[in-house]
Parts: structure tokens; C-alpha cells; sequence
């Protein structure tokens, strides 16, 4: 199960990423559609009324595609947050929760290894909300292998994320 876990990982990224880009071309899709039927509805009518009222349907699939792309956003966290949550619930047995930590961290540094690319999926205020409270429990950790996999992608978060961020954030988490 903790294989299929690290596999599932290192592979979100490029899920999130496939999936952003079919959305991205479904929108294409509709706008393009929608502005040759605006068109062809208008026929002898004025140039400026079918502008209006194609203006009017993009700004409607606009707000469509941001709620899409909302959703989107909060499958993919979904996922990261049940991958990296602990496992002491889920009955590993006796003794499991020292060995269940380990493994865990495994996870968590395979999630690591894509952290930039799922950061540019989220944005820099998605990452900041979303991804920047789990960030800081991995700084956290007890595991030096993982603290470590984080320290080496600091400087990527911090040219993503901006100065006012890192300073706030991620700078007082290395004292």
C-alpha cells in the first residue's frame, strides 16, 4: 500500500498539471464556439451588438472556468492532504505509529520532489493557503532526511512565493 502511496506522490503533479491544461482547452473550446454562434445569431444586426452579447457570454464561462478551476484546486489538495495525513488511524498495529511516521515521511518526500510544479498549478495565493501550513509541519518533522528534501526546494518556494512570503513564512522557520 505505502508503494502505491509514493507512486500515487510523485505523480500528482503531472495529474494536476494534464488536467488544468484539458480544462484550459475545454474553455478554449467554449469561447471559441460561443463567439462564432454570437456571430452567426446577430446576422444582419449591428457589429456591436454581437459584441455584447458574446462579451456577456465570456464573462459567464469565465466565472464558469474559474469555479471549474476552484474545484480543481481543491481535488488536488484533497489528495496531497489525505496522502501526507498520518496513518496512525488506519490500524497499522502494534508499534505502527513509530513505523507509519517513517513511512509517511517517505511520502512526503516523494510529494517533495515535484513541489515546484505544484506550486505553479496552485499559484502563488493557492500555494500560500494551501500548501504553505503543510509545508511548515514538514520543516517541523522529526525526520532530518525530510526536513532536508525540504531545505533543498527553499530557495524555488521562495522565488515563487515572493519576498514578503519568505520572510514572513519561510525565513523564520530556519532559526
Amino acid at each position: 500500500e505505502e508503494l502505491v502511496r509514493v507512486a500515487f506522490a510523485e505523480s500528482i503533479a503531472g495529474l494536476a498539471e494534464t488536467s488544468r491544461r484539458f480544462l484550459e482547452i475545454n474553455q478554449g473550446f467554449l469561447v471559441s464556439g460561443t463567439g462564432e454562434a454570437a456571430a452567426g445569431a446577430a446576422g444582419a444586426a449591428a457589429v456591436g451588438s454581437a459584441e455584447a452579447a458574446s462579451s456577456g457570454q465570456a464573462s459567464g464561462e469565465s466565472a464558469a472556468f474559474e469555479e471549474k478551476l476552484e474545484a480543481l484546486h481543491t481535488t488536488v489538495s484533497k489528495w496531497i492532504h489525505d496522502l501526507v495525513g498520518d496513518n496512525e488511524t488506519a490500524g497499522v498495529g502494534a508499534g505502527g505509529a513509530r513505523g507509519s511516521a517513517g513511512r509517511s515521511n517517505l511520502v512526503k518526500r516523494a510529494l517533495l520532489r515535484d513541489i515546484t510544479r505544484i506550486c505553479v498549478f496552485f499559484g502563488a495565493s493557492g500555494t500560500e493557503q494551501k500548501m504553505l501550513p503543510l509545508l511548515i509541519t514538514m520543516i517541523n518533522d522529526r525526520d532530518w532526511e525530510l526536513r532536508y528534501a525540504l531545505c533543498a526546494h527553499i530557495p524555488a518556494l521562495g522565488a515563487f512565493l515572493g519576498p514578503v512570503v519568505t520572510e514572513n513564512f519561510i525565513m523564520p522557520l530556519s532559526h
